[in-house]
């Protein structure tokens, strides 16, 4: 049985393939390489093997093979279609296909021992030049009409218009053959000469779909959550269009957000626990009190008078040890392999004369006391609401403490702090900048995804989400409330969890805002060859701009 239908739109970018037929799995004869960088090549002796000699050969796949053969522990062509995101996910599509979660029970896709084919296929009724943009996890081979036309074989997840390749769509069936050893592909079709051509290609799906699951609780929640519309998106034009819609939703961002901790109206001063005279700057650590009788760790990254640019600069840090981003501890881990070296982005922007301030946040480094396997992040937000408050308020409230502390130096013009940080910083970053004006210029870095991600992909965590806040609006109407003060946007196009489809979405989100209050040069949106990473020379740039 065929099904045709219009190829997958994803945030306002059509042309994703979206019907994948797979077989598998193969020994793909991996040498471990047990702490490889991104894109370190990835060497497996039966890589170059045609696995898919039994159908012809994988040169002669032109159409979906039919059932009937089979070797070793390949199995016949199995569909999986996608729906709402464009990323064939061998794991995540468990959720969705009760069938497919008793097949990968005996195949575990991060064993990087194994290898599989994934096919679309992609009826056009006309000839045309186009593009496929790809990338697969770790690399793929690729064949297009059964010509070999790509191969990259290393260590990273599929990062959403990665790769880009000319293909010559013919008259009829068109097939895209992906050799792949991990958890998956994403792909689209661009036909740059004629954009409107897309509509007229159709996604092709041989056999049989397996059924949806209808018992559960995450798989209609994510169908569900496919089904949502914004409803207060900014559709005004003008400086009063926006100031009357901020007015409006800045006061339901607000209650979405919640109280403030109260805390006791005499805490102890700040104490000053270590100090260190370094290259260019002095680094200090404080502890600085907060509710329940907690102390935050707190660093002030002075730098020399000669150094100083007379601005200061808030740092939040991501899902990481924040001794590492103020230079404590070096870095460790994959890092991506061009080598520029940025996980102490705190430190270089004090190297860059910045006064730089930064706490250590809740749920991470030393502020992790929750010792079970959950992610103490979502265990520090149950906790929160279970007592009328949010996790993103608390984190707020943090930094106005540490915006308060820092206004206590000298050296530190209250009209002249910035806010910056990567990943849950990033967001924490626009969650804040939002809030109030004390912040007057904002730079988030590879922080931004949609509230669509987090309800259906598991994406997100405590930290990132603020309740109630989706579908009245999404992120980019939380970015759209910091206007008109100056906003970086900054992503790496590297980025395989922070998709650059969704960045430059929510990047135009904004800019209607900034437009409409007549400083859209005060929105700077920069794409960076570089993966989940903060870039200190973006960053200084801007903030010595704006500040």
């Amino acid at each position: 049985m065929r099904k045709k239908r219009k190829l997958l739109t994803w945030d306002r970018q059509p042309g994703f393939l979206c019907d994948w037929h797979l077989c598998g799995w193969f020994d793909s004869g991996l040498q471990h390489n047990p702490e490889p960088n991104l894109f370190d090549p990835k060497v497996s002796d039966r890589w170059t093997e045609d696995h898919l000699l039994p159908w012809g050969g994988c040169a002669q796949i032109r159409d979906v093979p039919k059932p009937g053969k089979q070797i070793g522990l390949a199995a016949d062509w199995t569909l999986l279609p996608l729906a709402g995101h464009p990323t064939l996910s061998l794991l995540g599509l468990r959720e969705a296909f009760p069938s497919w979660e008793a097949t990968m029970r005996e195949r575990d896709p991060d064993a990087w021992h194994k290898l599989y084919y994934a096919l679309a296929v992609v009826e056009s009724p006309a000839e045309h030049d186009a593009a496929l943009v790809f990338s697969g996890w770790d690399g793929c081979r690729l064949w297009v009409n059964g010509a070999l036309a790509f191969e990259e074989h290393s260590y990273h997840h599929p990062i959403v218009d990665h790769e880009r390749i000319p293909v010559r769509l013919t008259q009829g069936l068109n097939t895209f053959l992906f050799q792949l050893d991990r958890d998956g592909v994403v792909a689209r079709l661009e036909i740059p000469g004629d954009p409107a051509a897309l509509e007229t290609l159709r996604s092709v799906a041989a056999g049989t779909p397996p059924e949806l699951r209808a018992i559960g609780a995450f798989a209609p929640m994510t169908r569900y959550a496919l089904g949502l519309k914004v409803k207060r998106a900014f559709k005004g034009s003008t400086k009063e269009d926006l100031a009357k819609w901020q007015k409006g939703f800045g006061a339901f961002y607000r209650k979405c957000l919640g109280p403030a901790p109260v805390y006791p109206k005499k805490r102890p001063a700040p104490q000053l626990v270590s100090e260190e005279k370094l290259d260019g700057y002095t680094r200090r650590r404080f502890h600085l009190a907060c509710e329940g009788g907690g102390l935050i760790p707190a660093w002030v990254l002075a730098p020399d008078a000669a150094r100083f640019n007379g601005r200061s600069m808030a740092i939040a840090h991501g899902h990481e040890n924040p001794l590492r981003t103020v230079g404590v501890v070096p870095a460790s881990g994959p890092r991506i392999a061009s080598g520029k070296q940025t996980h102490n982005y705190a430190e270089q922007m004090a190297r860059h004369g910045f006064f730089t301030v930064m706490i250590n946040e809740r749920a991470f480094g030393e502020r992790r006391d929750c010792f079970g396997s959950a992610d103490p992040c979502n265990v520090a937000h149950m906790k929160a609401l279970a007592m009328g408050l949010t996790l993103p308020r608390l984190h707020i409230a943090d930094l106005h403490l540490l915006y308060d502390f820092a206004c206590t130096f000298p050296e530190v013009d209250r009209n002249r702090i910035g806010l910056s940080g990567l990943s849950g910083g990033g967001t924490l970053t626009y969650v804040a900048g939002a809030f109030d004006e004390r912040f007057k210029a904002v730079g988030v870095f590879c922080g931004l995804i949609r509230y669509e991600d987090y309800a259906a992909s598991n994406g997100g965590c405590g930290m990132q989400t603020i309740p109630g806040l989706y579908p009245t609006v999404d992120v980019g109407e939380v970015l759209s409330l910091i206007a008109p003060r100056p906003l970086l946007l900054g992503q790496g196009r590297l980025d395989s969890g922070f998709p650059i489809t969704r960045f430059k979405s929510m990047a135009e989100d904004a800019r209607k805002a900034y437009r409409a209050a007549g400083v859209e040069d005060r929105l700077q949106v920069s794409v960076f060859e570089l993966a989940h990473q903060y870039d200190p020379e973006i960053s200084a740039e801007f903030f010595t701009k704006w500040l």
